[in-house]
């Protein structure tokens, strides 16, 4: 090889190996794998409320039979970057940290007892709860999804959908982008706004629904006879198919601004 050719190989070498360098310290993989660590956090003491904080990462709480808390943490991490502590019980409160400190994330699987509470905000990341009672959850981009709650719900999304089934409490559902659906909302008051998007709920009992679509489609399903009917669609149409009592305690009132109102029967 000449020494032409020779300087030529090892100038490639040496970017090769610096755009690594670069690699590891921005966290990006472009297809090569970051670090990943698989642990937890067990413990025998109870807790009644599940906190969320943090930045990048995906959070499930599972409301079952466990006693105490079981927590399963997966962490991505880019080199030289060892992950800190990001989950602790103090009091009756665990908290879970999805940001584990410079380009690293961290998601988690957590059982606890049924009925806890659930609460918090995560940057970006999906929030999963089942078999708890109240929440109370704002992400700025991601899904949140609710199965199962026994309390009051209280959802906010920035850029992300809200899917919400087998609520027994009130419910209140914000989202500046993304959709929201509801199935089995069975409180007496319900509560939907979407800037950008549709709204799709059920309401197997009789109550008060509330739903706003600035650019989106709304429809709601309730009952025949349960209740009072406003169905209002600035640019687009209204549709009511559903039996109305005007006598009814109870109002539903959906707004378009641009999009479809339909009301129909459940």
């Amino acid at each position: 090889m000449d020494l032409s050719r020779s300087r030529l190989v090892l100038s490639v070498v040496a970017a090769v190996a610096g755009l690594g360098v670069m690699l590891a310290a921005s966290g990006c993989d472009l297809g090569l794998p970051l670090n990943v660590r698989q642990d937890g956090l067990r413990e025998q003491t109870a807790v009644t409320q599940v906190k969320v904080i943090g930045d990048s990462g995906d959070v499930t709480v599972i409301g079952d039979s466990t006693v105490g808390v079981d927590v399963r943490r997966r962490v991505r991490y880019a080199n030289g970057h060892e992950p800190g502590q990001t989950m602790s019980v103090s009091g009756a409160t665990l908290t879970v940290n999805t940001d584990c400190g410079n380009q690293c994330s961290a998601s988690y699987e957590v059982h606890v007892a049924k009925g806890v509470r659930v609460s918090g905000t995560n940057a970006s990341g999906n929030v999963t709860a089942s078999g708890v009672s109240d929440v109370d959850i704002r992400v700025d981009s991601g899904t949140v999804r609710v199965d199962g709650a026994t309390g009051d719900v209280k959802v906010e999304a920035t850029s992300g959908n809200v899917e919400l089934n087998d609520i027994a409490g009130t419910v209140k559902a914000n989202v500046d982008s993304g959709n929201i659906t509801g199935r089995g909302l069975r409180a007496t008051s319900l509560s939907f706004d979407a800037q950008s998007g549709n709204i799709d709920v059920t309401a197997p009992g009789a109550g008060n629904v509330t739903a706003r679509a600035e650019s989106g489609n709304v429809t709601i399903r309730v009952p025949d006879n349960c209740c009072r009917v406003t169905a209002d669609a600035d640019s687009g149409n209204e549709e009511v198919r559903v039996a109305v009592n005007p006598n009814s305690p109870y109002l539903v009132d959906a707004k378009a601004n641009s999009g479809n109102v339909t009301i129909r029967a459940a």
